[in-house]
């Protein structure tokens, strides 16, 4: 999904987008944005011209719209459900328990160590 959505999205602004990819992800047409079909420049004219009709849907559209791209694609929950696919993912291949990996931490010394300082 193009980010230019999910960052207008994020600042406020509801958006017209064409239903491609992943965009119909992130908009709730009509509650946070308008959904048109690809190549349809009628009906991306006619959302955007509602979009600039409609200045007090705009501001509560808007709202949603920065509401949504915070509960659905903040870096934590994003995080979460990755695990929980990780987690999933190792429970089906038959492991009884994940494996311990060594934090980060503990490898960066090491790597650190053969890096050239200018």
């Amino acid at each position: 999904m193009p980010n230019s959505v999910l960052e207008a999205m994020a600042t406020g602004l509801p958006v017209a987008a064409t239903r491609h990819g992943g965009i119909p992800e992130a908009i709730d047409h009509g509650r946070t944005g308008w959904l048109v079909p690809e190549e349809d420049h009628a009906a991306l004219a006619n959302a955007m011209q509602q979009i600039a009709c409609l200045p007090g849907a705009l501001r509560e559209m808007g709202l949603r719209a920065r509401a949504a791209v915070t509960d659905r694609f903040e870096q934590d929950g994003q995080i979460g459900q990755l695990e929980s696919f990780y987690e999933e993912a190792i429970a089906m291949n038959g492991a009884a328990e994940p494996a311990k990996s060594k934090p980060v931490k503990q490898l960066a010394p090491q790597f650190a160590e053969r890096v050239p300082v200018k």
